[in-house]
């Protein structure tokens, strides 16, 4: 996902080189984490890491909607927990 700003939207990887920090993010909002199905959900985290090492914490990119599935998070967090690089 990328990260959007005022002048236009940026990779992960760019921000990393930018701040030369990790990143907090990687996961939409509006997406599966929100929508499922759980293999989804454990495949979008996976391709998010993938693509991303410099991420230290998985989240989503802002805030999830007050509806959302807590069972959806739950294999989220999990397949953070779960993934190998």
């Amino acid at each position: 996902v990328p990260l959007d700003l005022t002048t236009g939207p940026i990779t992960a990887q760019e921000a990393y080189s930018i701040f030369k920090r990790p990143l907090m993010g990687g996961l939409d909002r509006h997406g599966t984490i929100v929508s499922g199905p759980d293999e989804a959900i454990r495949e979008n985290v996976y391709d998010t890491l993938d693509a991303n090492p410099e991420i230290a914490v998985l989240g989503d990119d802002c805030t999830l909607p007050p509806d959302i599935n807590w069972d959806n998070i739950k294999t989220a967090i999990d397949a953070a927990h779960s993934y190998e690089r």
